[in-house]
């Protein structure tokens, strides 16, 4: 509902049971997810340099 699309879909269950897959949506959502998580990486990482340094001098 908050995203105003799906990123999963499912098939019920029958002889092979069900399963649930990732839609084109869900994986591009995951892509820009993996890339937002990479900048958050190096933001705290040059701001943790940046703090780590300053405490040396």
């Amino acid at each position: 509902e908050i995203l105003k699309f799906c990123i999963t879909e499912t098939k019920r269950g029958g002889k092979d049971g069900g399963k649930t897959v990732l839609t084109d949506d869900g994986k591009n959502m995951l892509l820009a997810f993996d890339e937002l998580s990479d900048e958050f990486d190096k933001a705290i990482y040059k701001i943790a340099k940046k703090f780590f340094h300053s405490l040396n001098n």
